[in-house]
């Protein structure tokens, strides 16, 4: 699987510093053509980071979008990573190989996906909690399933 991984100023990134430069948390995004969905989500996403007081990122994992969403994820601060082989289940890994977070985390661009529970999410995995059981969710979870309980 190939990708290019950008900056935020739409540079190719040094590897290595992604390697040493770990953040708590890294939300994922795959993206095709989510252009009316996707500022909302990384700003969310962003927002969700800022509430969890902690290091974190969004990785708009780009997957071919011809709808303006990848100019979209760099005005909007989130990192992209350009994946060449098309379709989600490549853009998914991909995202997730690039992220630098300790704690990977996916949501799809669509706004489907409720952020304000990620600090909640966050101190019970670092209490401790490592299995669904414990967390009695999965975060990645779509809001339109229902609640999610923590």
């Amino acid at each position: 699987m190939s990708a290019t991984i950008l900056d935020g100023e739409g540079r190719v990134a040094n590897e290595m510093a992604s390697v040493s430069n770990c953040l708590r948390v890294s939300i994922v995004t795959p993206c095709l053509r989510e252009a009316e969905t996707l500022v909302i989500c990384i700003r969310k996403a962003l927002a969700a980071i800022g509430e969890s007081n902690a290091d974190g990122e969004v990785i708009v994992a780009a997957n071919g979008s011809t709808d303006g969403s990848e100019k979209i994820a760099h005005n909007e601060d989130a990192r992209i990573v350009h994946i060449t082989v098309r379709g989600y289940g490549a853009a998914l890994p991909a995202g997730i190989t690039a992220a630098r977070g300790e704690r990977v985390l996916m949501a799809d661009a669509d706004e489907r996906y409720n952020f304000s529970d990620l600090p909640k999410f966050l101190g019970k995995l670092e209490a401790g909690a490592d299995d669904r059981d414990s967390l009695s969710f999965i975060w990645a979870c779509p809001s339109v399933v229902g609640p999610s309980h923590l």
